[in-house]
């Protein structure tokens, strides 16, 4: 699979923590991503 621009710089900024914040409410933070990922997915 070939990566776009935006995804190198993600991959690279994750692996190297540079932009990585923890967060407190991690399982809140998970179902309004999931949340978000279902809503693009089905827009039409």
């Amino acid at each position: 699979m070939k990566l776009d621009k935006y995804e190198l710089e993600l991959l690279k900024d994750i692996e190297s923590d540079k932009n990585i914040e923890q967060v407190d409410n991690y399982e809140d933070e998970v179902f309004a991503a999931k949340i978000a990922a279902n809503n693009f997915l089905t827009k039409t």
